[in-house]
Formats: C-alpha cells, structure tokens, sequence
C-alpha cells in the first residue's frame, strides 16, 4: 500500500500534529484523570472494594469481594492497581492513573501500527482516531480494566505485523500481548488476540502462516502459567474460586448470563455511536479491504469481525467490551481516510451519516442532562457541540477541514461528558455518602446487613469490613433476631420487615439515602 505524502506546509512544521495530539491526549484521557471523583457503582465501587480487602487480609492471590472470592475477573488488575497505590497512595487516583496509563500505551500501539500497515504519514492520525472514538473518551475515563485489555491487544497485533514482516523474535512479544490480555480479562481477551491472530494467518498464509506464529511452544506456554497459577491457588486452599470462575465466568456468562443478558445484534446497534465521529470512515475502510483486502487488509479485517462475532455471540455483553476492537478500527479509519484523500473531496452520505449519527448522540446527552437535573456547564458545552456536528456533516466537504471539525466534535464531546454530565452523575451514582452514613450507623461495632443489593457497592465507602447479604425473604427473619444490628435495605422493601411504618419510631438510628436513583433506609437499634 502506497502512502500519500503529506503538503509540504505540514512536513515542514511536524510540531504541529505532535502539538495537536498532545492536546487531544490532555482532553480525551487526560481531563477525566485531573477531574477529582469518587468511584462509581456498580463496577468502579466493587473493584475498589476487591483492593481494599487486598489490603485488609493480605489475601492477594484470590480477590474478594465482602468476604467472598471474587471470580468476575483475574488479579492481574488489581495487582497492579496496588502498585500504581504504592507511588500514588491507596485512593481513586491509583485506579483513575492506570487507566491513564493504559490509554497512553492503547495510543502509543496504534501510531506504530498505522505507520507500518498504512503508511509514515499516518501514525499520528491514527493515534488522533483513536483517542476520539467516543468509546474511548468513555473508557479512558472509567475505572475498569477494558483499556488495558485495548493496549494490550494493540501490542499484539503490532507483533503480529512485525512478526509477518519477518521479524525472528516477533514471535515472543506476540504470545506475551496474548498471555497478557488473558491475565487482563480472562479467556474471553482470547478471542480478541488468538483467534483473529489464527485466522489472518491461516488466511493470508494457509500452514506457514500457523507455522510462523510458533503456535505449539505457544499454546504450551498459556497451559504452562495457568496451571502454575491454579497450583498456588489450591496450594492455599481456593478450590471453590476455581469451580466459580468455570461454572460462573466462563459457562455462564457466554451462555446464559444472569448479568447483561443482550441479544445477539445489540452490538451491531451501538457501533455507529460509539465509532463517532469516526463511524463514515470505520466503515468505509472495513468494505473497502472486504472487496480488495490484501494482506494488511486481512489482518486487520479478522481483528475488527472476529472478535465482534464471537463477543456478539456471547450472552453478556456491555458496551465498553468493544474497546479492544477499536486499535483495528482505527487503522480502518485511516485506510478509507487515504483512498478519500486520493479523491480530494468526502462523500457527502459520509458527511451527513456523521451529522445524523452525532445528532442522535447529541439526543441522548440532552436526555441524560434532563435526568440529571443538569447545571448550566452541561448546556454550555451541549450548544457547541450541535454547531460543529452541523458544520462537519454538512458545511465543510474538503476533507482536511472536515476531518479537523471531526477532532473538534471529539474534544467537545469530551468536555460535555467530564466538565457537564460527570458532576451531575456523582449525586447518583457516587457512594461516599451511604458510606458517611453506614459509618455513624456502626461507629459502636454493630453488624451491618444488607438487603437485595448488589455485593460490594457499599463497601468501599463504608469500610465497615463484610456485610452481611440477606435477600428479602430471609430479611425479616435475620431481623427479628439482631434487633441491635445496622440493617440497610431499599425503601421499597421496608414491608418485608416492618408491620407497618409507624414502626420506624422504634428506631434509635434512622437515616436514608439515594444511589442509582433507589431510595435507601439505614435503620440501627430498633426495639
């Protein structure tokens, strides 16, 4: 593939595109890190509570999670959380700096991978396209371990490229990149690295291609470590840990999902927007290699469709499982951003899918300002928005301003996101506040229980150590019989408990609080 070169008036001042990624950088991983915020439910509070327990136990081989093993995901995360609290301190920061961190390597992976599949030119435009998929200004701004899966994937499929170029050793970083995202997420970062590694090669190269990847030492080294692995974790004593992760993570989950249950085309939907504002040329560049892929085009079609069936093929799914798709997805993006750079001009059903696309994504931030009874910052940044979507889709069909107005829309999108919506989400989604509570209520040593909430959202705010879980069937019973007990339930369910209302007078301790939008009661020495 032939890289178009740049005009001159750019080559000559390359501060300028450096300059411009650092600030897209800044605002797209960078702004949600300086913002201070507490850790959200579900996800963010439970994993801060898995790290807290860490700490308390010194447990660190098995996570747990309000005293119970914990086996959503691997400790590979968590390990390293604690070690970004060793420079950081044991806060939010620790969590909030390795997805920083993670994004910066995500980027990094994709500039080197566009220089070598697509052309010299195109490295820091590639690194731009991904750090302003929405996803990303998403993703790089949540407490989750996506993104690192996203970096590790990048780093994969950059040993890939040059193992196929005839590195000798290239081999190595590439089952590291696999071994990597495994002990990120598990074996589902499998199909986002293995199988579409398999695919191309098999594709491209029929048994040379498998034979280059040194696949038998490989898939011998993955047995090697989990079983390494599995012997500590019977060795001391967590045999059920193991039996969860199997029955639970991997049957149930792919199959039928007690959690995020979707189905099969819920991805297909979604992609438009979170592809944006990059979706026209995602698109494009993934039809154009489908009619005429060759061997850069094969490699990164199977790591953009690959993985997208088979997670759309599994029964739990969330949005931000996509992130590891998006490397490839952005040399997709650079590829039809070469061919419409050859034509001069950008077709105009691009143009107006883009305007359409963020006008729709424009809708749902207005809607969710509206729920969160938004502060005047959130319409502020939502206004300027609309005006630039209006301008990139439609006003502006020379490709180097349209494509600037894209960057635009991005860095807009990401300021109505951490400076708008992101204060006003804290009153609701933040649990510092039932942690305040939860503290005063037990401040002379009392049991805390819960009813019919999701473990470990409270605890990390609370640092009470384990709650006990009741559900609203055993809740009166438990009740009856630890009168002096904390018992924290959800204003609906107060029924299962209490005769009538009045009996809340009997209460010595009795405060309420709101999270994710359900009114609680925290009630404590009740006669």
């Amino acid at each position: 593939m032939t890289a178009i070169p740049l005009p001159k008036t750019v080559a000559a001042n390359q501060w300028v595109p450096h300059a411009l990624l650092a600030c897209v950088l800044l605002v797209s991983f960078g702004l949600p890190f300086a913002i201070p915020r507490d850790l959200w439910v579900q996800d963010e509070a439970r994993y801060g509570a898995v790290v807290q327990e860490m700490l308390a136990t010194g447990q660190y081989l098995v996570p747990h999670l309000n005293g119970h093993v914990y086996p959503d995901k691997p400790p590979l995360y968590f390990w390293l959380v604690l070690l970004f609290g060793k420079i950081l301190g044991h806060s939010e920061w620790a969590f909030r700096a390795l997805t920083l961190v993670s994004g910066l390597l995500a980027v990094e992976a994709v500039r080197r991978l566009a220089i070598l599949v697509i052309g010299t030119e195109w490295g820091l435009r590639a690194a731009l396209v991904y750090a302003t998929f929405a996803l990303s200004l998403i993703v790089g701004g949540i407490v989750r371990m996506d993104m690192l899966l996203a970096a590790s994937v990048g780093w994969t499929l950059l040993a890939l490229v040059h193992l196929r170029a005839g590195a000798p050793r290239a081999w190595i970083g590439f089952w590291l990149g696999v071994c990597a995202g495994v002990a990120i997420k598990g074996p589902i970062a499998l199909a986002f690295t293995l199988v579409p590694a398999i695919l191309a090669q098999s594709w491209d190269q029929g048994w040379e291609g498998l034979r280059a990847l040194r696949i038998w030492p490989g898939i011998c080294a993955l047995p090697i470590l989990l079983l390494s692995w599995i012997g500590l974790v019977l060795g001391a004593g967590h045999g059920d840990y193991l039996q969860q992760i199997w029955q639970e993570q991997l049957l149930g989950r792919a199959v039928h999902s007690w959690s995020h249950a979707q189905p099969v085309w819920y991805y297909l939907t979604l992609l438009p927007l979170i592809l944006f504002p990059w979706s026209a040329l995602v698109a494009t560049g993934v039809w154009r290699w489908l009619q005429a892929p060759g061997p850069s085009g094969r490699l990164v079609l199977t790591f953009c469709l690959s993985p997208l069936l088979l997670i759309s093929l599994a029964s739990g799914k969330l949005v931000i499982y996509l992130q590891p798709l998006l490397p490839a997805s952005a040399l997709a993006a650079c590829h039809a951003w070469q061919q419409w750079q050859m034509l001069g001009r950008t077709p105009l059903p691009a143009r107006l899918g883009t305007a359409l696309i963020g006008l729709l994504l424009l809708a749902g931030l207005s809607w969710a300002v509206l729920r969160l009874q938004a502060a005047p910052i959130a319409g502020w940044l939502l206004a300027p928005l609309l005006f630039l979507l209006v301008l990139a889709g439609v006003a502006m069909p020379e490709l180097r301003r349209w494509s600037q107005l894209q960057i635009a829309c991005a860095i807009c999108l990401s300021l109505a996101l951490w400076l708008g919506l992101a204060p006003l989400a804290a009153s609701q989604y933040s649990a510092r506040h039932a942690g305040e509570i939860l503290r005063d209520a037990t401040s002379s040593g009392a049991t805390l229980a819960i009813v019919d909430t999701t473990r470990g959202i409270l605890n990390y705010y609370a640092g009470t150590g384990p709650m006990v879980e009741l559900d609203r069937d055993n809740a009166a019973a438990w009740w009856r019989n630890h009168r002096r007990a904390v018992l924290a339930i959800k204003r609906r369910d107060l029924g299962f408990i209490l005769d009538s209302p009045a009996a809340l007078a009997r209460c010595e301790f009795h405060r309420q609080f709101e999270l994710e939008g359900k009114a609680y009661d925290v009630l404590a020495r009740c006669w």
